[in-house]
């Protein structure tokens, strides 16, 4: 009896010590890491909100195309309007170059698609900063932050990489934000990446126009 209750007492304050460091490992993610989470969360009702109320049909490059065509000298701004709806229910950006070039144009088809990109990636940047704050920061594996030092370091060339690789990806967006990068270096990093893929695209759609439409 001496032995079993000697053994009880041993145990008990051992396990009680580590369930308590382990709520307290859960309410220390939570509270570093809530804002992301909401981000996360966001995003994802954003995009199942599109997905149930069906706006990708509404999104095709046809319908943008005919839209931005009845909207006359409304048009550039309506295509911003929606460009950066689409972006946020994770409609392709290629759908709009597409529909721009189509529509106006190769080259005044590439400025729109410009114009647009860079209003919704800053859009995106902004959320991520509003909501996710500079939670990356609060990550303490080695190799993030060796990797956000690089970034901060060199913000601008930083972006520019990352956006001239990840062409139009809304989460690249978000996760920018969330860095200590300031929103006229994402910006002018945005400006510069955008370029050879823009001009790539907007290139490719005018050729399928004249050959094939």
């Amino acid at each position: 009896m001496g032995g079993t209750s000697s053994a009880s007492e041993a145990t008990g304050p051992g396990s009680g010590a580590g369930s308590d460091e382990e709520a307290h490992e859960h309410r220390s993610f939570i509270r570093r890491f809530w804002r992301p989470l909401l981000l996360v969360v966001m995003i994802a009702a954003a995009a199942g909100l599109g997905t149930y109320f069906e706006v990708g049909q509404y999104l095709t490059q046809e319908k943008i195309e005919a839209f931005v065509g009845r909207a006359g000298w409304w048009g550039p701004l309506a295509f911003v309007g929606i460009f950066t709806l689409g972006q946020l229910i994770s409609v392709p950006g290629v759908v709009f170059v597409a529909a721009a070039v189509m529509a106006w144009g190769k080259w005044p088809g590439i400025g729109a698609s410009y114009a647009a990109t860079l209003v919704s990636s800053g859009a995106g940047f902004l959320m991520g900063r509003l909501v996710g704050g500079h939670a990356l920061h609060e990550i303490r594996f080695a190799w993030v932050r060796k990797l956000l030092k690089k970034v901060e370091r060199r913000p601008v060339l930083s972006v520019t990489l990352v956006v001239t690789i990840l062409w139009m990806a809304p989460p690249v967006n978000y996760t920018l934000g969330m860095t200590k990068v300031k929103l006229w270096q994402f910006v002018v990093g945005t400006a510069l990446g955008l370029i050879p893929g823009l001009l790539a695209m907007g290139f490719f759609f005018d050729w399928i126009t004249e050959r094939f439409l």
